[in-house]
């Protein structure tokens, strides 16, 4: 593609397009988790980063997977409305996450014994699954005794 829209004298549109700039990392992503599956042994491959960087980039393939689906026109017309509602929770998402961080923050300050991931993970569950245990969040075990 870029030959294309160099020869055409678009290379600066090809350059600021976001599209083409997120084509391009998931190719390298893609380049880097091959090399990392052709060069680490069984064991390694169970690594936290790499099976991270095999999720971002299972993601990265099945969003660009819908936006070549787009131009199908029978599937397309199904797909626009979806990606488009997409894009326009954007900035609730934006607001939603900075109440989030601003509260694992808090949670982490109490320093109640959970790292940064545990305290992001109980705080998640609370705020956006609802699902909350206050002898977890306040990270005692059950009593020892019941007295009746």
């Amino acid at each position: 593609q870029i030959v294309g829209y160099v020869s055409s004298g678009l290379a600066k549109r090809y350059v600021t397009g976001l599209r083409h700039w997120f084509d391009f990392s998931t190719l390298l992503l893609t380049g880097a988790v091959s090399t990392a599956l052709l060069r680490l042994s069984q064991d390694s491959s169970q690594d936290l980063v790499f099976c991270t960087a095999l999720g971002v980039l299972i993601f990265c393939k099945w969003g660009r997977f819908l936006v070549y689906l787009r131009q199908v026109k029978a599937i397309g017309i199904q797909i626009l409305p979806i990606t488009h509602a997409m894009y326009d929770i954007a900035p609730f998402l934006i607001v939603l996450s900075i109440y989030l961080l601003a509260t694992i923050n808090m949670f982490f300050a109490l320093n109640n014994g959970y790292s940064f991931l545990d305290c992001f993970m109980l705080i998640y569950r609370l705020v956006v699954l609802g699902d909350g245990n206050v002898q977890e969040l306040e990270n005692r075990g059950a009593p020892q005794v019941v007295v009746d």
